[in-house]
């Protein structure tokens, strides 16, 4: 799952299950798709199981708070996501751009690359 690409989160409320509950939208695309598509415009962080430990200790803290409206949850959306980015990019580094020549040999004839 490390190589999967996730984008464009999404709250959508009018997809709720029930009034208190929001539909989390999710664009997700496998290492498979990534070889067959254009890559998305942003690609991402390479998370790798060696940047663990710093990840989490550069990861602010935000005390809890209650979130009474929806105004109060998309802010704190806005921040928890904000916060992830800044610290993957403290951390992580970026994904490198898609090349036919990084794909398996098996692949290539596929691709058309040789």
């Amino acid at each position: 799952m490390q190589d999967d690409s996730f984008h464009n989160f999404i709250i959508d409320r009018d997809a709720s299950l029930g009034s208190d509950h929001a539909a989390l939208l999710v664009t997700y695309l496998s290492p498979a798709d990534n070889i067959l598509h254009a890559p998305a415009p942003s690609l991402g962080f390479a998370i790798t199981p060696d940047h663990a430990e710093e990840w989490t200790r550069n990861f602010p803290r935000h005390p809890h708070r209650p979130l009474p409206t929806e105004l109060d949850i998309d802010a704190e959306t806005e921040l928890l996501h904000n916060d992830i980015e800044q610290t993957s990019a403290q951390t992580l580094n970026r994904k490198k751009p898609f090349s036919p020549r990084a794909v398996p040999w098996l692949l290539h004839s596929r691709l058309g690359a040789r």
